[in-house]
């Protein structure tokens, strides 16, 4: 990818957009931890959609989807903070995430096929 200010500004409203995702969602949700949770879960389905369609494999689209609003949505920083209270709960959370993306690559491509 080449990196412009077209691709640059891509990122930044892809990252604001999924940070106020993040946002309403732990409003939604109540618990700092749950939110986490949920967001990175649900942050690895989201990017494995993204790299597995086709219509995303632009360079724009992976950085305004993938870069900027999966990397808003989810957060490393979370793990961080999980990590200063539960080392077992971010494997646990990193473990499942792996998984559940590989999932989601799987039933897309398997239903791209068709």
């Amino acid at each position: 990818m080449k990196v412009n200010a077209r691709i640059i500004a891509l990122t930044f409203v892809g990252g604001f957009i999924g940070t106020a995702f993040r946002f309403i969602l732990n409003q939604e949700i109540g618990g700092l931890f749950q939110g986490l949770w949920v967001a990175n879960l649900l942050g690895a389905v989201a990017i494995a959609v993204f790299l597995g369609i086709k219509w995303f494999d632009t360079d724009g689209r992976r950085a305004f989807f993938v870069t900027g609003f999966s990397g808003g949505f989810t957060t490393m920083s979370g793990l961080t903070l999980l990590t200063f209270y539960s080392w077992y709960g971010v494997l646990a959370q990193v473990m499942l995430g792996v998984l559940i993306y590989l999932a989601t690559r799987w039933l897309i491509a398997r239903f791209t096929r068709a």
